[in-house]
């Protein structure tokens, strides 16, 4: 699945490196570091203090998933998917959510295997540390006390000073220079190289010199951390696509001071902040939970407990110290390959953003507009923030295509226990409706063109999307019906997927059964060119609706395809678009800009204008 990540609010706003007046170049350093180990020290503290508190007394009540309690698990899924289907319908406040799997968003880790990757999950009760990554260096911060009694109540976090104490060591003590050997970036590597990798480094012994742990015995403690914290030396100021790059794959600057098989939290020089999501367990209802609570907290200043006299405090090296993972000149062989092939996909991954200045509050009058135009009035949603902003991105895509391409929507399982996720498949004959219809008239306006001075016509620039302004009155009436149909169907089935009647994973179910038993007959339908067609997702979409998000990116799901994360917000949909660059199939300017005039026009023919 491609990497997600989520870019917060700044912390501080910076000029760009590079640009600060010589003279004050050392007291600036010394003040970034102060404001990086500040920032860190903050949200770790926030989350150690809310996993402390979850371990102790768990998640409230009003959180846990109707299916969950006793004599559910008696219900057939076709019950649980109907029930889920009635619960939908049901005000968002009354909902409820399987929140279960946030006891294993925290020390939870992927193990690199050859076959299959493996899944480490550490007990709350013995959650210790993080691992902080800096210029591609490993260090162990302990965020949590010892545990007296071995048990949830024990847990206990460390004093926010003092976590921040052991950021700004580590900032003090790492190197000049990058790591020029990093083991964090065969993480970015392909599964099989990293699978290897990984077995020759814990087979390297089980102690070095001077007593010092194994490599195993490192490597466990990465897997057992809460999570890792990446402080960036850069900073990203107001260079929103660069501070974006960063938050998803750190850029060729930061790719290696990565760890992508754990959660990160991502801290630049400047104070800003990101996290960066491993999805193999993970979902966007879980991370969003977690994150709102920590964010609240630090909102909301909760007083720290009484700080201890400086010359009473432990000694920093008591809690903080480097890792080591030690390997012979053969071995530098994998990072140097693992290097090559992050640099190749970094490289050629571009990220671009854009704000349409339609949110939720412009839809909802939208949509009682069309509600009250009815000649039976209905209190059922007709247009949605999100239904309108993924019509308007096949729409985009089509008109540069010249045809409907294959599209998924990423879809949370949150009703159902222990739920992952499924893949809309958004697509449909609804939407192609409208994507003819538009065809038609953006080829009659270009004929009207052809009909006028040849050279004026000439001098124009392709019509990529017809203007709302240029269609009679019946035109635009005849496209709102189709836009509202398209929007329509497409709710029903994010609606459907999101009760459990999905299609994709259970396709991908039958398809992982018909391989493992080598049923020839059911393998010619999942080899059929039409069924290779179908998942040839050349749009691959998710959303978040979070206000303390800034952007939210998610990377395309093939190599010549698009991937689109965007956050609805109350005034305007912010929209992060990656692509790689060395496909002749992706232009991020040339689909931005076309996004962009179609948003523009289904707007107004929904009847935008009457809002202004």
């Amino acid at each position: 699945m491609p990497h997600l990540a989520a870019l917060t609010a700044a912390a501080e706003a910076a000029p760009p490196p590079g640009q600060e007046a010589d003279g004050a170049a050392r007291q600036t350093s010394a003040a970034r570091v102060k404001l990086q180990a500040a920032v860190a020290a903050e949200l770790t503290h926030s989350i150690a203090t809310w996993v402390q508190n979850v371990a102790r007394t768990g998640l409230p009540a009003s959180d846990r998933l109707l299916a969950v309690e006793p004599g559910a698990a008696a219900l057939s899924f076709d019950t649980v998917i109907e029930h889920n289907r009635q619960h939908l319908s049901a005000p968002a406040t009354d909902r409820f959510y399987d929140l279960s799997p946030l006891a294993t968003e925290f020390g939870r880790s992927r193990i690199p295997a050859p076959t299959r990757d493996a899944q480490h999950v550490t007990p709350a009760e013995r959650l210790r540390h993080v691992v902080v990554l800096h210029d591609g260096y490993p260090y162990l911060l302990d965020v949590f006390q010892p545990n007296p009694t071995g048990d949830a109540q024990g847990l206990t976090a460390l004093a926010k000073e003092d976590i921040q104490r052991g950021f700004e060591y580590i900032l003090s003590i790492t190197p000049d220079s990058d790591n020029p050997s990093p083991v964090s970036v065969l993480t970015a590597a392909n599964r099989t190289l990293w699978a290897k990798a990984y077995q020759e480094l814990v087979g390297e012994g089980a102690a070095l010199e001077g007593g010092a742990p194994s490599n195993a015995a490192t490597l466990q403690l990465i897997h057992e951390a809460m999570l890792v914290v990446c402080l960036d030396s850069r900073s990203w100021g107001g260079h929103e696509k660069f501070a974006e790059a960063s938050a998803m794959h750190g850029g060729v600057e930061e790719m290696e001071n990565r760890w992508y098989d754990k959660h990160q939290l991502i801290v630049s020089a400047d104070g800003r902040v990101a996290f960066n999501f491993e999805s193999s367990r993970g979902d966007r209802v879980q991370w969003a939970r977690w994150i709102d609570d920590v964010l609240r907290q630090v909102q909301e200043g909760a007083a720290p407990p009484p700080a201890a006299d400086e010359a009473a405090r432990a000694d920093v090296t008591h809690y903080t110290r480097p890792l080591e993972i030690t390997f012979g000149k053969s071995f530098a062989t994998h990072i140097r390959n693992a290097r090559t092939e992050a640099k190749a996909i970094v490289g050629n991954m571009e990220v671009h953003s854009i704000q349409l200045p339609f949110g939720h509050r412009h839809l909802q009058a939208l949509n009682a507009l069309h509600q009250a135009g009815l000649a039976t009035p209905t209190s059922h949603t007709l247009l949605s923030s999100g239904a309108f902003m993924e019509v308007c991105l096949q729409v985009a895509h089509a008109q540069l295509r010249d045809r409907l391409s294959a599209t998924s929507q990423l879809c949370g399982l949150p009703f159902f226990f222990h739920g992952q996720t499924e893949l809309v498949r958004c697509a449909s004959p609804a939407v192609a409706q409208l994507v003819k219809r538009l065809d038609l008239l953006r080829k009659k306006e270009l004929q009207l063109a052809e009909q006028r001075e040849a050279a004026a016509a000439a001098a124009q620039p392709p019509l990529e999307v017809v203007a709302a302004a240029t269609l009679s009155a019946t035109e635009q009436e005849e496209l709102a019906r189709l836009a509202v149909a398209a929007m329509q169907q497409h709710r029903n089935l994010y609606h459907e997927a999101l009760a459990g009647g999905g299609i994709h994973r259970h396709l991908e179910a039958l398809q992982h059964t018909a391989t493992n038993a080598g049923d020839a007959v059911a393998l010619d339908f999942f080899q059929d060119p039409l069924y290779a067609l179908t998942e040839r997702f050349l749009l691959h979409t998710s959303h978040f609706a979070q206000p303390w998000l800034q952007h939210y990116t998610v990377g395309p799901a093939r190599e010549n395809g698009y991937g689109v994360g965007y956050v609805l917000d109350a005034e305007q949909i912010r929209v992060s678009i990656t692509a790689f660059t060395n496909s002749p199939a992706t232009d991020l300017a040339e689909f931005s800009h076309c996004l962009v005039k179609t948003a523009d026009m289904l707007f107004e023919v929904l009847g935008g204008n009457k809002l202004k």
